[in-house]
């Protein structure tokens, strides 16, 4: 079989077969991230997709857009050009004017498409297509690409980080019964609160220490925490408290409606000041440092 490194030209619009080949042979979303941005890379940053290879290419990778032109000049062709070329590394892009595969799609000229192996698999993009932006384009597939709830590991948790969202976590031990139910029990919070909230679960063996640094002291799983991943916050569910959800629901409101108080690593607060010096301990500080109509001296030590 002909090399892919042999057929690597991103000036034509046709990928060669044999990097089609391997491409419909091993779906990307079953290769290391190394490999898969390989194969991105070996095809144009636009394929050519037409009546007979459209079902294959629609299912080649995790994402996939498809732009439906009636000609391969018509906006927003260059738009979608200049998307794929910013974001080869990250999606499949494929671009059709073949009647055929038009009608198959269901769509309308010009039309862009999305096709997700995940969640529902088939987005049309909702606004006046002839006039998207580069940066429109971007930011719906953006979203959209990022499930309703997901695992996130070592190798997915920086599209979370990049996403510009607060992020949820159901902490959950993998070899119990248990845990198909408890991600279940957040999904349809997380199908509502998804436009302002990004969920997923996470191994709780595995990443404990992260449990941990989102102020689950306790291994007792499973465990539900928010993170307001720009300023640093943490917001833990009690981890006496059974998940449910309408726990998780009442949560994530109250956290969306800005009325939760974020948990931070501290010392209990004093049960008395007796001294000429106030004893601030962290659960404290905004109260007293910032809420305060005096100014305020603090002097931060370590005990040892």
């Amino acid at each position: 079989m002909e090399s892919p490194t042999n057929t690597l030209d991103h000036g034509k619009q046709t990928a060669s077969s044999a990097i089609w080949s391997s491409v419909l042979a091993y779906p990307s979303f079953g290769f290391p991230s190394s490999l898969t941005s390989f194969i991105r890379q070996s095809l144009p940053a636009v394929s050519d997709v037409t009546a007979a290879n459209v079902e294959e290419i629609k299912h080649a990778d995790k994402i996939v857009a498809i732009a439906y032109l009636l000609s391969p000049s018509d906006a927003p062709a260059a738009v979608f050009q200049a998307t794929a070329e910013k974001h080869r590394d990250d999606y499949l892009f494929g671009q059709s004017t073949d009647a055929a595969a038009i009608k198959a799609a269901g769509v309308s000229p010009p039309s862009i498409v999305l096709y997700r192996a995940f969640d529902d698999p088939v987005s049309v993009y909702p606004h006046p297509v002839a006039s998207a932006t580069v940066e429109e384009l971007e930011g719906w597939i953006k979203d959209l690409s990022i499930p309703i709830i997901d695992e996130v590991n070592a190798e997915n948790y920086m599209i979370y980080a990049q996403a510009g969202k607060p992020l949820a976590y159901i902490f959950v031990d993998p070899t119990s019964g248990t845990k198909n139910e408890y991600v279940e029990r957040v999904r349809s919070v997380a199908v509502e609160y998804k436009a302002k909230v990004n969920f997923v679960w996470i191994d709780a063996i595995k990443f404990g220490d992260h449990a941990k640094a989102l102020n689950l002291p306790e291994s007792v799983w499973p465990s539900f925490v928010i993170q307001d991943l720009e300023k640093q916050l943490k917001y833990p569910v009690d981890q006496n408290t059974e998940i449910t959800t309408a726990v998780v629901k009442d949560w994530v409101e109250s956290f969306v409606a800005g009325k939760l108080e974020p948990t931070l690593k501290s010392q209990p607060i004093p049960e008395s000041q007796d001294e000429a010096v106030y004893n601030l301990v962290g659960k404290e500080f905004n109260k007293v440092v910032f809420q305060n109509d005096k100014n305020v001296f603090v002097e931060f030590f370590a005990p040892w």
